[in-house]
């Protein structure tokens, strides 16, 4: 009985041995998923630890650039006079008129003129001086610009120079030319709505000194009439395709070239463009 027992015990363990050795059975699925937990749980870990610096493309932006309303200007370089010699204009850095030169027939300089503005922007006043006769002129201006008064050696009891008046639209209208505080004469200044329509000149009487024929709003030409001291002769204008004054006739039974006129162009902003024009206009002005 006992060696029964023995035998039976023996056998029990041999069994037991055999279920331990035997690997258990594998589920491929299952590995493949946890090997991809693994591998993905690693690759976020080193993702956290070592996380790349980001980078920002530039944006690129090209410069603004400030538009500007460029006006071109025509500046009086230089008048020649038939018979007479003739004028050289000159000018500072901003284009403001600085001097004018003078010359004889024959080349030789016989004085200058010299431009100063009194403010820094010109628009108050400005005087210049004649080197030969030794005259000074002195301009005065509106709020706006515009030439108010001209008045040569200035003397409160001896009053000499122009004075204009203008519309409420900027036009001229009057121009008055005094001598020793009398009145002298009047240019008188018309219009057909913005355009210049008729020019004349007149005495205190009333009596018409000159009639100015006008073409699309262009003087082209000034009538002298005949009195007692002046002899009747006609003045003739021609312009350049800008505008500009270039050549000036005198028709007296024939016409022949008086003063002849040359320009450089400059460009400005608009604003400046006004005042140098105001400038230019005295410079070459028929009335």
């Amino acid at each position: 009985m006992k060696r029964i027992f023995v035998a039976l015990f023996a056998l029990c363990l041999l069994l037991c041995s055999c279920q331990t050795a035997e690997p258990a059975p594998t589920n491929p699925t299952l590995e493949s998923n946890q090997a991809s937990t693994q591998t993905t749980t690693e690759t976020s870990a080193d993702t956290t630890t070592e996380k790349p610096a980001e980078t920002t493309a530039k944006e690129t932006t090209k410069p603004t650039q400030t538009q500007t309303n460029n006006v071109t200007v025509y500046l009086l370089e230089k008048a020649v006079f038939c018979d007479n010699g003739y004028s050289d204009y000159f000018y500072d850095g901003a284009y403001n008129i600085d001097t004018r030169e003078d010359y004889d027939i024959e080349n030789k300089y016989r004085g200058k003129v010299s431009f100063v503005e009194k403010d820094k922007n010109g628009m108050a006043c400005m005087i210049w001086e004649e080197t030969v006769t030794e005259d000074v002129h002195n301009l005065t201006y509106f709020a706006d610009g515009k030439l108010k008064e001209e008045m040569l050696n200035v003397n409160e009891s001896n009053y000499t120079g122009w004075q204009y008046e203008y519309d409420q639209k900027g036009d001229v209208i009057e121009k008055r030319e005094y001598y020793e505080g009398i009145l002298q004469s009047t240019v008188v200044y018309e219009y057909n709505g913005e355009t210049l329509s008729r020019v004349y000149c007149e005495d205190p009487k009333g009596n018409h000194l000159y009639d100015c024929r006008i073409e699309n709003g262009v003087i082209v030409e000034k009538v002298i009439h005949s009195t007692d001291s002046v002899a009747g002769c006609s003045y003739r204008y021609e312009y350049d395709s800008n505008g500009n004054l270039i050549t000036e006739y005198m028709f007296d039974g024939e016409l022949f070239p008086m003063t002849s006129y040359s320009y450089k162009a400059v460009k400005v902003d608009a604003e400046r463009a006004e005042y140098l024009k105001k400038q230019q206009a005295y410079l070459v002005s028929i009335t």
